[in-house]
């Protein structure tokens, strides 16, 4: 896979076996660039494109932050979790409060008369 969404555990060596943590790390890159517009791991080197994952060392830029959901904001935080371990699960992903919103289901469209 690409540098920028492989999961700090695999960087560092801990953990090369695929597993649920990882696509979970994965899912967190995409979110962050599909909100963004780039990368949350930038950097003008492999050595600091890694050492950023494995630290997680990334951030919210302001206007996106103003712009979303606090529970957003929330779950990319739970998704990037450098500790795999600690690091969401689809189970709770499933549960947690900005997938449960309601304002996320399509409303319903009126018949017109």
């Amino acid at each position: 896979g690409s540098l920028r969404y492989i999961a700090p555990e695999v960087l560092k060596g801990l953990n090369l076996d695929a597993s649920p943590a990882q696509d979970i790390w994965a899912l967190g890159c995409i979110l962050y660039a599909l909100l963004h517009g780039k990368p949350a791991f930038g950097g003008k080197s492999r050595r600091e494109i890694s050492t950023r994952i494995m630290t997680g060392e990334y951030s919210i830029d302001e206007e996106v932050a103003a712009r979303c959901s606090p529970e957003l904001i929330d779950l990319i935080k739970k998704l990037l979790n450098v500790d795999d371990t600690n690091r969401i699960t689809m189970p709770e992903i499933l549960k947690h409060p900005w997938v449960t919103k309601d304002n996320l289901a399509p409303t319903k469209k009126e018949p017109k008369e």
